[in-house]
Order: structure tokens, then sequence, then C-alpha cells
């Protein structure tokens, strides 16, 4: 049966070589490796990126709660959102809250991609840069000071 609804697709392509520009630089990501996260909100994930030529589209946060392979992470296995821009070189992704149980807490693991925009023509010159995998782990509080909203 036809499943209805709206879908992103994320097409991963292979660089060419010796292209103008530099590759996107990912310098700082929050939460640190291994932070815990207490919260009953959606989790958010910090990053700076930047790139001499600008990015093509808002990076994108690769995430999963079965753990990847941390040399060479399979990022069509993991699910994914996009970052908003926040200002300047910031931007900020919100990883979707996992309904734990109270007391309950669960490793998640998450890479940062940012892509530029080398080639103005097309994509075969444009630089894709991908971060470490990086690991915090989600606690559902003991007791809630306020609802989550709407």
């Amino acid at each position: 049966d036809p499943v209805p609804g709206t879908f992103d697709i994320v097409i991963i392509t292979e660089e060419k070589p010796d292209c103008p520009g530099d590759a996107p630089q990912i310098t700082e990501i929050a939460p640190e490796d291994g932070e815990r996260i207490e919260t009953i909100l959606d989790y958010e994930v910090l990053a700076t990126i930047t790139d001499d030529s600008g990015l093509k589209e808002l990076p994108i946060l690769y995430y999963t709660t079965e753990q990847p392979d941390m040399n060479h992470p399979d990022v069509t296995r993991m699910d994914f959102v996009t970052f908003d821009h926040v200002d300047g070189d910031l931007y900020q992704a919100q990883v979707p809250n996992l309904g734990l149980d109270v007391g309950q807490e669960r490793s998640v693991w998450f890479v940062v991609s940012a892509t530029d925009d080398d080639d103005a023509t097309g994509t075969s010159c444009d630089h894709t840069t991908r971060s470490a995998v990086r690991r915090f782990i989600a606690v559902e509080p003991e007791e809630h000071d306020h609802e989550p909203p709407p």
C-alpha cells in the first residue's frame, strides 16, 4: 500500500578531485562528546561552521540510537534533521525527544555534515565535511518542573 506523506531525501555523491576552494570547517560542536542532557524537550545540538565561499544549503545533523562504526559511520542508516541558521557561523538543530521513561537514559550518536558552494554551476566541485561521530546521553528527568510546550 502507498504511504502518504512528505519525505526528505539526501543525495550523497563523490567529490571531484582538483576542485577550487576549501572544504567547510566544523570547529565547535555542543553538546560535548559523552555529555548528559537531562530534559523533557528536544535535544539541542549547536555547531560553528565556516567556509571560504559559503554553504550551499543548511548543514545536516545525522543521528542514531544504535552505535555506528565510529571510524566510518554509514549516515544512510541514520535519521537526520536540518540545522537552522542562528547567527554568523552558528547553527542549531533539534534531535526529537526520545520519549524515555522517567529516569531512563539512552545514548545518541551524531554526525554534523556541511556542504559548500564552490561549484556555482552544479555540485561536482562542492566539498562536504563531516564531523567525527560524537555521542550525548539523553536522560529523562526524575521530576518535571513544567510541562513541555504544546
